[in-house]
């Protein structure tokens, strides 16, 4: 999946950064890990994050990527909040939902 070419290169904030305390974070760029900072800002990012990944990554390759990594195994809450904020539909999302909760040792962290 392609990102955004115009912010590919966009330096990484402090706030970004600092969820990657066990990557050596001197290392990490948007253009080469663009999967794992989406996927640790959609699951342990603060507000600031979630706004500096809507602005570099886009609503539109967001949504597309949650598509592709079918909700990424985000927790319920988090997928409706990305539901609502990317506008997903509905169907998809509780299809996710229902692969989680589905799985015994998941339902332990998810209730």
């Amino acid at each position: 999946m392609r990102t955004n070419t115009i912010r590919k290169q966009t330096k990484l904030p402090s706030h970004v950064l600092d969820l990657f305390w066990e990557y050596h974070k001197q290392t990490l760029s948007w253009s080469k890990d663009a999967d794992l900072i989406t996927r640790k800002v959609l699951e342990s990012g603060n507000w600031d994050s979630v706004k500096w990944l809507l602005v570099t990554a886009g609503r539109r390759w967001l949504k597309d990527w949650l598509v592709q990594h079918q909700g990424a195994g985000l927790d319920p809450k988090r997928l409706r909040f990305w539901q609502h904020i990317l506008d997903l539909p509905q169907r998809l999302v509780d299809g996710w939902i229902a692969t989680i909760t589905a799985n015994p040792w998941e339902q332990r962290w998810h209730q």
